[in-house]
């Protein structure tokens, strides 16, 4: 794991989101950096190499893990290694949003 990858996940595990955080979990013929099985979200870690060749190989593995349902979070590597507290309130807000939408469907 990427330092940015390492300290995201000292802040997430041992459920100090409030849910369980797996990481390096296997879907298919890719590992999401990280999943919250309860939301059905992949949290990616996109260090800079991800500016340089994002693109199709991204847009396969997003659209794979869309047709098994599961939604995609990038967040860039330099704000976990810049503002750590930001980001958690930025997943805390995305899941957040995830609770509204099933309330809204039920």
């Amino acid at each position: 794991m990427s330092l940015p990858e390492v300290l995201f996940w000292q802040a997430v595990k041992d459920d100090q989101l409030g849910c369980r955080v797996r990481r390096q979990l296997p879907k298919g013929k890719y590992v999401l950096d990280f999943s919250i099985a309860k939301y059905r979200l992949a949290i990616e870690i996109d260090g800079e190499q991800h500016h340089y060749y994002r693109g199709e190989k991204d847009t396969l593995r997003d659209e794979f893990l869309k047709s098994i349902r599961i939604r995609v979070l990038r967040i860039e590597a330099k704000s976990v290694l810049s503002d750590i507290e930001a980001v958690l309130d930025y997943v805390r807000f995305k899941l957040s949003e995830i609770d509204a939408e099933h309330s809204d469907q039920e």
